[in-house]
């Protein structure tokens, strides 16, 4: 509770004061432990000094930050606050997340609020037709963004600024120029590349083999367009492009990324004053026969002008041209030592090279080595991140190294990095326990691997285990994320956010589970007592391992006492009229996604917490119109917000 201190009682009061509370450090202190955390965090934060002077850092930050808020967002989500947060908060850039069947209430909650600026991320299911409409929003939308929804242009207000459409049926959408105001757009999986766009466009990114009307007199960014149709004149930056034109020159050009290319990519006799930044990707080798090194691209002046070149394809034999380099990416000839010139500003080198390396230049804080089955031996002051993929004995004494990733290496490895903070680790034959005992790393990720056990004894930021085989896990840590991995013995995981899926048919009675947030098949109560947002659904169908208990029963979340978001995808629950599914009286949102069953009764525990609720029938259902009413699902009226076609008489 913050201390009771008049709101006119300022810092140099009380600077003589032992700071005994949170609210009591100087503004400064608070402002930098608030730029650790998470944006929700302070949102509550805020709400909880609003009466008293020391809530400025708080309102202070939430000034230079987008919020984000969802319907069914829980008390303690790390992701997103409620309308009943925002509601307390000042006018915030306001980003809200909804899906089409959740709209209805959150536009009737967005009424009650005042926000400075409004961007909406909806998501629907396989191009889910959306019936609302933009336009009765009480404040002006800003920025909207669509995945796999099926709407018209005329229901986007001209207001919006950026659109974004992906997996969206765009055959409602021809007409884009009515979008008067509409500066970014991004559209993926186009099916319809006879689209009219509006002037006022200064960036597009497209799908497909999009022709670019070249009458977009704002244009400077685009993504994924076919080179014919681009007012290269005008042009700053295009990426993902098939090649370049054959112009004199591009007077704007700052940035380009070219992949796939066709014909050879050449900007030597094309006047480009402006150029920094090229990316040359998939480059077929049959054009480089007589001369695959990167400095045939260029003229002297486009050379020393470069500070990014990333050109895997081709070689750099002198670096000498190209001084003002500070990122590249190329093949190395000659062998990578600390003794290798390079441009006096570079420090991110990503090279391939069929020798081994036994050094880098003092000045590079950021490598990547492709090492082609050669050993790599580096010692490093300056290092800060490295990445190493198929190397053979790896030696690295790094002091100030904080990223480590290395995949498929196959030999021995010493390690002396003491100030590691994330390590990624992916397959190979490498000894995974003796790399570990080398490290200790706030975030790790381990892919492809087998051992023994993981006994992780500090507390994490983050786990990920990806396709591994072992006997024993434990781990404390703010997120953990288990997939397709086999553990035979024990877990114990302690986290806030848990993602798994174990492929062990005892699993169950062996695992040990604390954690506020959880994603997983398995049906077990008591994998999830204290979860807060529960997550289930079915195991992995290409899996030869059998989920235990995999029907969900009447009682099995009668204790969970904690638990505000269900949602069950796919799963089988056993209810009847005499022994329905109970819902604890602390949820707040519930959807069942996908039913099989003909019949579903419920019993909610306490139906005035109820603020949204869904229900949907799989498409594999044995019966496609099975008889949902009011009493079987243990409704008296109708929550807030609500979406189920399956009930009688539900329009």
């Amino acid at each position: 509770m913050p201390p009771n201190t008049p709101s006119n009682v300022s810092n140099e009061q009380t600077k003589g004061l032992p700071f005994q509370q949170f609210p009591d450090l100087p503004n400064e202190i608070q402002r930098f432990i608030y730029s650790l955390v998470d944006v929700p965090s302070v949102c509550r934060a805020y709400v909880a000094f609003a009466p008293y002077w020391s809530v400025g850092p708080a309102a202070d930050y939430l000034k230079k930050r987008t919020v984000n808020v969802s319907l069914v967002a829980t008390t303690r989500s790390d992701t997103a606050i409620n309308f009943d947060t925002l509601a307390k908060l000042p006018p915030c850039d306001v980003s809200v997340e909804a899906t089409v069947r959740t709209w209805p209430h959150t536009t009737r909650r967005l009424d009650q609020v005042t926000v400075r600026s409004l961007s909406v991320d909806m998501n629907g299911e396989f191009g889910t037709r959306f019936h609302g409409n933009f336009h009765d929003l009480k404040h002006p939308l800003k920025s909207l963004k669509l995945f796999s929804v099926s709407l018209s242009t005329s229901q986007i207000p001209a207001s919006v600024q950026h659109l974004q459409l992906s997996l969206c049926s765009q055959s409602f959408m021809r007409n884009l120029d009515t979008l008067e105001n509409l500066e970014k757009l991004v559209l993926d999986s186009l099916l319809d590349n006879q689209i009219t766009l509006p002037h006022s466009l200064v960036d597009i990114s497209l799908a497909g083999e999009f022709h670019v009307d070249c009458n977009l007199p704002k244009l400077r960014v685009a993504r994924d367009c076919d080179r014919y149709n681009l007012p290269w004149s005008q042009m700053e930056t295009v990426t993902d492009c098939d090649g370049i034109p054959k112009v004199t020159s591009l007077d704007n050009l700052r940035s380009i990324h070219v992949r796939s290319s066709a014909v050879p990519v050449s900007f030597r006799g094309i006047w480009c004053p402006k150029l920094t930044v090229v990316k040359i990707f998939g480059y077929r080798a049959d054009f480089r026969i007589n001369d695959d090194d990167a400095s045939s691209m260029f003229d002297d002046s486009q050379m020393a002008q470069l500070t990014e070149l990333i050109a895997p394809d081709f070689t750099v034999t002198n670096f000498t041209p190209f001084e003002s380099l500070q990122n590249v990416h190329v093949k190395l000839v000659e062998p990578l030592t600390d003794r290798l010139v390079l441009p006096s500003a570079l420090e991110t080198l990503a090279v391939s090279t069929e020798v081994p390396v036994t050094g880098v230049p003092s000045q590079i804080k950021t490598l990547c080595v492709a090492a082609n089955h050669n050993d790599v031996s580096i010692a490093s002051d300056n290092l800060r991140s490295v990445t190493l993929s198929q190397a053979h004995d790896v030696i690295l004494s790094c002091p100030r190294l904080t990223c480590l990733k290395v995949s498929e290496f196959s030999g021995s490895i010493k390690l002396d990095i003491p100030k590691l903070e994330s390590a990624d680790i992916d397959g190979g034959k490498c000894d995974v326990v003796s790399v570990l005992s080398q490290i200790s790393a706030a975030s790790l990720k381990i892919s492809y691997c087998s051992f023994q056990s993981l006994i992780l004894n500090n507390p994490m930021d983050r786990l990920v285990l990806n396709g591994c085989k072992l006997d024993e896990l434990t781990v404390e840590a703010w997120e953990v994320d288990i997939r397709m991995t086999i553990i035979s013995r024990r877990t114990s995981i302690t986290a806030d956010t848990v993602n798994i899926h174990i492929y062990d048919e005892e699993v169950p009675a062996k695992l040990s589970l604390r954690c506020r947030k959880l994603s997983t098949p398995i049906l077990d109560p008591r994998c999830y007592r204290d979860v807060e947002s529960l997550t289930l659904w079915p195991k992995d169908h290409a899996s030869s391992k059998f989920i235990p208990h995999n029907t969900l029963t009447p009682n099995a979340l009668v204790d969970c006492q904690a638990l505000e978001k269900l949602e069950l995808k796919e799963i089988s629950i056993a209810s009847t009229k005499d022994d329905p599914l109970v819902i604890p009286a602390t949820v707040k949102s519930l959807i069942i996604k996908d039913i099989m069953a003909d019949e579903l009764w419920l019993e909610f525990r306490d139906e005035s917490r109820l603020e949204h609720f869904e229900l949907t029938l799989s498409e594999y259902a044995a019966n496609d119109s099975p008889c949902f009413t009011m009493e079987t699902l243990g409704l008296h009226q109708k929550p807030p917000s609500f979406y189920c076609p399956l009930l009688e008489n539900y329009h």
